[in-house]
Parts: C-alpha cells; sequence; structure tokens
C-alpha cells in the first residue's frame, strides 16, 4: 500500500491506493485538518474504482480532496 499526503489550503489529503482483489488499484482519502494540538480527520467516501497504477490511484484521491475541501472545507 503506497500513501501521499498533499497540502491544500489548511488541510491535508492522506491518499493511499490499496491492491484491488480484482486487480489494479484501489483510491481512498482522509482529509485532516490540524487545530492547536488536535487534529480532525474525516474519511471521504470515493466510489470504487480499479486503477492500473498506485499513482494513479493516489492521483484520483488527490483530486477528489481538493473537490471535497472547495465543497466543504
Amino acid at each position: 500500500m503506497q500513501t501521499k499526503t498533499f497540502e491544500y489550503g489548511p488541510y491535508e489529503l492522506i491518499c493511499s491506493a490499496t491492491p484491488s482483489a480484482g486487480g489494479g488499484f484501489g483510491a481512498t482519502l482522509m482529509v485532516a485538518i490540524s487545530h492547536g494540538d488536535a487534529s480532525e480527520r474525516t474519511p471521504v467516501p470515493l466510489e470504487a474504482s480499479a486503477f492500473a497504477s498506485e499513482d494513479e490511484a493516489i492521483e484520483h484521491a488527490a483530486a477528489k480532496g481538493r473537490d471535497w475541501v472547495d465543497e466543504h472545507g
């Protein structure tokens, strides 16, 4: 499993790629923001998709994370 964290404004987008049972990779997303010494993490559901590479899955999660922050942040 590969994970990358991207900064988007005051948020961190924690994006992971996990192997799918049917082949390829699935994407997962967690959006985090710090409040002083505490951190709030929100899991963001993504549609089930299989990507050809870990990098594609992570880029998809990052794009969805930016959309989520723009809508809900």
